[in-house]
């Protein structure tokens, strides 16, 4: 006689309600709900209870690296780096920087005031010697190697065409000039003086400027006294009427002294971006070196840099280091022999 299994029989029960409830469509559905739901759950708990990123030591610092030259101010180092932007060495004063540990460009190079208005510089007819190993500039006519140029009033009083600034015979394409002058003890004395000649050229110059043209003017010894116009440091002034007296005046209120220190004038010049520096100095000491020279040549970067050297005497035959600024960014060089020029 055949006898019926209880196990046989459940299990033939469950299969028949296993596969009931995987041939219905709702199954699916809640199955793929609940999936669904566990894994954002896993996703969230994950997020979580993930350990943070650790400081410290396992933190890395990441900067640009750029090129940076250093001149010193008293106790301060300064430098000036690749974008033109002026700052302030913290490593000597043991700190980090606070805030943005960049001093402002009008507390390095700090801007003399307005002073009383004085009497336009003089005029007079003037002698001087030209460039005896440039190519011809287009101011006269030198009368052999050291000859005189008949001055009628000096180089910069013939304006150029617009678009153009002259300065000792030099002119110069441009809408944006940076007059960069030597006013250290060398450059004053008794009765007519290298700085008063050189003002003269520079007020000459400077009236020549339309309005649509902007300029700046920094005097240096051991460092740069900036014109200021506007009471805003790193900006141009534009060549107005105004802008004009204010000019005069400040070139009158500078007088001669102290040393020479002739990067961070040029460093300056550069921040401001003009088109062209014109840089004069009667100083060949102290040289920029050769690395100094192409530390500049790098910042410019396609400025032009004109170069009028102040000297006693013939020209030397040695190319210094004011020759080699003005060839390796596209100006041209000008020797003056201010003894005959100022007699």
């Amino acid at each position: 006689m055949f006898t019926h299994s209880p196990g046989a029989a459940e299990e033939s029960e469950t299969l028949k309600f296993r596969e009931g409830k995987q041939g219905n469509p709702r199954f699916w559905y809640s199955f793929a709900i609940s999936t669904a739901f566990h894994a954002i759950l896993f996703a969230l708990l994950f997020l979580w209870f993930r350990p943070s990123a650790t400081h410290g030591l396992t933190e890395e610092s990441v900067r640009e690296v750029g090129i940076a030259l250093k001149y010193q101010d008293g106790p301060r180092d300064y430098y000036v780096d690749e974008s033109g932007q002026i700052g302030q060495d913290q490593a000597a004063e043991g700190g980090s920087e606070a805030g943005s540990g960049r001093p402002t460009l009008e507390e390095i190079l700090p801007s003399v005031q307005e002073v009383a208005t004085a009497e336009v510089l003089p005029r007079k007819g003037f002698q001087i010697l030209g460039p005896s190993s440039l190519p011809e500039t287009g101011a006269g006519q030198a009368g052999g190697e050291g000859g005189l140029f008949a001055g009628g009033g000096g180089f910069g009083r013939q304006p150029g065409p617009p678009g153009t600034a002259s300065l000792f015979g030099i002119r110069s394409p441009g809408y944006k000039f940076v007059y960069v002058f030597d006013r250290s003890g060398s450059m004053g004395g008794s009765g007519r003086t290298a700085l008063s000649f050189a003002k003269r050229e520079l007020v000459a110059s400077i009236q020549s400027l339309d309005k649509t043209q902007q300029f700046e003017i920094i005097f240096y010894n051991e460092r740069p006294t900036l014109f200021n116009p506007s009471g805003q440091p790193g900006r141009l002034a534009f060549a107005t009427d105004e802008n004009k007296a204010r000019a005069i005046r400040f070139i009158q209120s500078i007088t001669a002294g102290g040393g020479t220190q002739h990067d961070a004038a040029l460093l300056a010049a550069i921040q401001l971006r003009p088109d062209v520096i014109f840089f004069l100095t009667d100083a060949d000491e102290p040289r920029l070196s050769e690395a100094k020279l192409a530390q500049i040549h790098r910042w410019a970067n396609g400025i032009v840099i004109h170069a009028v050297e102040f000297g006693t005497g013939p020209e030397g035959t040695s190319d210094n280091f004011l020759k080699r600024i003005a060839r390796q960014n596209g100006g041209q060089y000008v020797y003056i022999d201010i003894t005959q020029a100022i007699r």
